[in-house]
């Protein structure tokens, strides 16, 4: 999190000042007082005791801190001040392709030994191992356990061989191109093209305006060598890099290890200064109005460019504090519109961030409907004039304190169980850009000091030097249609005038002064207990069959989480009643619950943690929930507000609609959402439970039916299994499950999934869907087919699937730079009927589809027939073991492994025993696995292909004899 930090309380001054004498010398005091608070605020933020910061004599940073969080793991980072602003005009795009070569050969890992050396000690590309480049930085982190001091040593010298010792291989450089022209290619669509419009006028005269860090296909397909190398010791040099380190290791002797090791990387001596580039000012309003005929709906956006705010002091603190309340309550405000019968937006909100090194940005914007730009527009600005007329209402700022003030007090109660990923985010934010970092501890000090001397006065006020005359830049974008009016600059300005003369209402703040559930139920007690010592597990049934599942950790001190699920679900819904249905649980959230609507839910709940949401799905209805342990109780009355006092509000109908006719309208200008459709209709020819998103499916919608759907599926607790996890006392648990999921209705209603008749097809068969302007496919291939449901087969199929991931990955990007991803999953389905579905899906160049396709079928036949390499066998068993090693000490992990086990009636125990399955697991068994659920018996290969802009795509499908 962002922390700014404290220091000595400003209430100190004011008991030295109440000792004095009245008269003149009060008022002379009261100046003192005034000096010396002015002074205080002035005063430095600290820098965190607990990380060890310090720079080499050669340059380098580096941070350093002792967390256990998670246990036996650390973060590594090697954070670059230098990104894509840096390049020269022959380097655009190579500050990127730099970092993609780190990956590519070191001298201590050559080719793909890095990351062969990542996944045998059970870390994941992607998510243990990766990169970003922007603007003005590169960042580089692993994350690794800290078992074995060989790991250790080579995470440092993956660090040190980063900082200095890329090779830059003339082959490898080749074989990355491909790559590296590939991520470019599955970016490529109607937002990046806006994207490509906008970034000249946002940052006009300045070379951010020339320097997005994918850069330009030409110099990525053609650089030199001497290029990169250029870039590589121009600016990957000591005085410009941090190392970071923080995790559950001795910070002494990482310091030391780090001295060691990077201290001696030389620091260039004529090495240039690294600029910070002006983003220019300008008097005029610049405009941007893009249309785009992909564009599947309207944005408009206002945008003011401001000098950086560095955040150095205990004023800066403060003023922080004042921005993040006046933001709090405006977005509250404009979310409320939201769900008007008839909303003038579909989406507004407002904020202040920084856009570069160099300037900050306070920008308004708004989703708006088609044709009525003008109203969502004016809508928006409206509620900030009000705010600049009128100001917040005291209760406003009362509710937006008590957020604002929870949220430190849960960060300081978890401030032993902050994930170390968290702060070394945190420490590279602040070598980059300067943000303070205190800790928690200062922080929370600060908030609690100022919060409540922080006037309505001052608040109001916060916005009024955010709007100005001067360097303004108004950005719309909208689709491409014939005969959709497209605003003109002059179109745009009226608008602003209008809405800076027009009158508007005093806000009102409504808030119903009722207990959120009255009467309070009188308990009901335990009718049966059962324990399982060696999970910790508590289970409970109730006296209406409500079954509970309790497990208290310390994984987390602020959080409890919990699940609930009933069999059934929309499976036993009629086709005729799908859609009101599908859009039941949505409908209800949106309404609130018992004599709250939503706005009114969340103002009752200010400075509460406590949240419940409902869903109804194909084979179950169920609950998920989170709460801080000091409002556990409101999250139970939260569940049974949900089962006895559901709401369905025509207003949010009515808003509702309005938004899925504003999706629906112009959804099909997006080829993705095109090839979903199409995809759909394959699969499941036609079915009425597999349509798509149209102004059919909309006036299908019916609130009536929907409410009394929502109320049929929770009418019956007594087939309700609840499962919670977290930091509890489990007699509290007990005695509020008695009092509030004990006095739940149950009626004697045994039932279960129902089979709708909404198989996928069978055989092999081939789609192409022709749509987009781009040269870019997306391909599909699915396996499908009808299984006996085996919890035995679970392990086995996972296997095979991050097998084939690892397989892909070499193949079709490493070795033929087609593809920057292939994605792989497989899953087994139980109800309504035995069923697999897995998937290989990647984006690439049209012209290497079939080729491509042909080496997916062509791996799989060899998991298949010779089973997993021996190294990749190994390879994902180890990543099995670390990551059951890190989960099983996480709520998450509990929650969702528990949550399976009642499902399907399995013993809670067997989550023990994973890894000694993972060991037992050969390769004889992943490749049955692969038999059984890649057969191409039943097989999907679809392609989206560059076709025609008209509204309906050419599509051509082909079942195989």
């Amino acid at each position: 999190m962002k922390a700014l930090g404290s220091v000595r309380s400003v209430g100190s001054v004011r008991s030295v000042a109440s000792l004095r004498s009245v008269g003149a010398a009060w008022l002379g005091l009261l100046a003192f007082g005034a000096a010396i608070h002015a002074a205080a605020l002035d005063e430095p933020l600290p820098v965190d005791p607990a990380v060890r910061l310090g720079r080499l004599d050669n340059g380098l940073t580096y941070y350093i801190r002792e967390n256990h969080k998670p246990e036996n793991r650390a973060q590594f980072r090697l954070v670059v001040n230098a990104g894509s602003v840096l390049e020269d005009d022959d380097q655009r795009g190579l500050a990127h392709f730099l970092e993609h070569m780190a990956f590519n050969g070191t001298r201590h890992f050559p080719k793909q030994a890095l990351v062969d050396f990542l996944e045998r000690i059970g870390m994941r590309f992607g998510a243990d191992l990766n990169a970003y480049t922007s603007f003005d930085e590169t960042v580089y982190f692993l994350e690794i356990p800290l078992d074995q001091e060989e790991i250790i040593d080579k995470a440092f010298q993956v660090l040190a061989d980063w900082a200095h010792e890329v090779t830059l291989d003339p082959a490898e450089i080749e074989a990355e191109r491909g790559v590296v022209l590939e991520e470019w290619r599955s970016g490529l669509d109607a937002s990046w093209r806006v994207l490509n419009q906008q970034v000249p006028v946002l940052f006009r005269g300045s070379r951010y305006a020339e320097r997005l860090p994918i850069g330009q296909t030409n110099i990525i397909a053609t650089a030199p060598r001497e290029a990169l190398v250029r870039f590589y010791r121009r600016w990957y040099r000591p005085d410009l890099m941090a190392v970071i380190l923080v995790g559950d290791f001795d910070a002494g002797t990482m310091e030391r290890r780090v001295k060691e090791t990077f201290g001696p990387i030389p620091r260039p001596e004529d090495a240039p200064e690294r600029p910070l580039f002006p983003v220019p000012d300008h008097k005029e309003t610049l405009f941007s109005i893009v249309t785009d005929p992909e564009l599947p709906g309207a944005s408009i956006a206002i945008a003011y460019k401001h000098p950086h705010e560095e955040e150095k002091t205990r004023g800066d603190y403060r003023r922080t504090l004042v921005e993040s309340l006046y933001l709090a309550m405006l977005n509250a405000r404009l979310d409320e519109k939201t769900r008007l019968p008839d909303p003038p937006y579909l989406f507004a909100a407002m904020d202040k961030m920084a856009l570069v090194r160099t300037k900050d940005l306070f920008v308004q914007q708004a989703a708006v409907k088609e044709g009525a730009w003008a109203e969502g527009l004016k809508a928006m600005l409206l509620e900030a004039r009000r705010v600049q007329r009128d100001g917040f209402t005291a209760s406003e700022l009362e509710r937006a304190r008590a957020n604002l003030l929870r949220s430190y007090e849960r960060a300081y109660a978890e401030r032993d169980k902050r994930e170390s990923g968290s702060y070394a985010a945190e420490y590279t934010r602040h070598f980059l850009t300067g943000e303070p970092i205190p800790g928690i501890e200062e922080e929370l000090r600060m908030a609690r000091e100022f919060l409540p001397g922080i006037a309505l006065e001052e608040v109001n006020r916060a916005a009024s030097r955010w709007i100005t005359p001067t360097n303004r830049v108004i950005l719309y974008s909208g689709p491409a249609k014939p005969g959709l009016p497209v605003p003109g600059e002059q179109d745009i300005l009226a608008v602003l005038e209008e809405a800076a003369r027009a009158e508007v209402e005093p806000y009102r703040d409504e808030l119903a002064d009722r207990p959120l559930l009255d009467p309070i139920p009188e308990p009901r007690p335990v009718v049966r207990t059962n324990a399982i010592p060696e999970l910790g597990l508590i289970q409970w049934e109730l006296a209406n069959g409500v079954r509970v599942w309790a497990k208290p950790t310390d994984f987390k001190n602020d959080e409890v989480l919990m699940t609930a699920f009933s069999p059934g679900g929309l499976s036993l819904v009629e086709d005729e009643d799908y859609v009101a249905g599908q859009t039941a649980a949505m409908l209800v959230g949106q309404s609130g619950l018992g004599d709250y609507d939503l706005t009114q839910l969340r103002k009752k709940l200010a400075g509460r943690i406590a949240s419940v949401s409902a869903s109804i799905g194909e084979t179950s209805e169920g609950l998920s929930g989170s709460a801080s342990p000091r409002d556990l109780e409101t999250l139970f009355q939260l569940i049974h507000l949900t089962f006895t006092r559901p709401r369905a509000d025509e207003r949010v109908f009515s808003a509702v609609q309005t938004m899925l006719r504003e999706q629906a309208r112009n959804r099909l200008n997006d080829p993705a959402e095109v090839f979903a459709d199409e995809l759909e209709r394959v699969l499941y020819g036609g079915h009425p439970r597999h349509r798509p998103l149209d102004e059919a499916w909309i006036r299908q919608m019916n609130l009536a039916r929907s409410l009394a759907i929502f109320r049929d599926r929770f009418a019956n607790a007594g087939d309700f299994h609840f499962v919670f996890v977290g930091r509890f006392d489990p007699a509290e648990l007990r005695s509020l499950a008695e009092r509030y999921l004990a006095t739940l209705p149950a009626i004697d209603r045994p039932e279960g999934p129902v089979f709708r008749g909404d198989d996928p097809v069978r055989g092999r068969v081939t789609l192409r869907v022709f749509k987009g302007m781009e040269n870019r496919s997306e391909v599909r291939l699915l396996f499908t087919g009808d299984t006996r449901w085996e919890d035995a087969w679970r392990l086995p199929l996972q296997m095979a699937v991050d097998v084939l991931r690892i397989r892909l990955r070499e193949t079709l990007r490493e070795e033929e730079g087609g593809v920057y991803g292939a994605g792989v999953s497989g899953q087994l389905q139980r109800w309504p009927k035995g069923a697999y579905a897995c998937r290989v899906a990647f984006a690439c160049d049209p012209g290497r589809v079939d080729e491509l396709v042909a080496l997916v079928l062509e791996e799989i036949r060899r998991l298949q027939e010779d089973g997993p390499r021996p190294e990749d066998l190994a390879k994902v068993k180890e990543i099995a073991l670390r990551s059951f090693e890190r989960g099983r000490k996480e709520n998450p992990f509990w929650l969702g492994n528990l949550e399976f086990r009642a499902r399907h009636g399995l013993d809670p125990r067997d989550i023990l025993s994973y890894p000694d399955r993972v060991k037992a697991l050969d390769g004889a068994r992943i490749a049955e696995a692969a038999r059984r659920y890649f057969a191409n018996h039943n097989l999907v290969i679809a392609r989206l292909e560059p076709g025609p802009l008209e509204p309906k795509a050419k599509a051509e499908s082909k079942k195989a004899d």
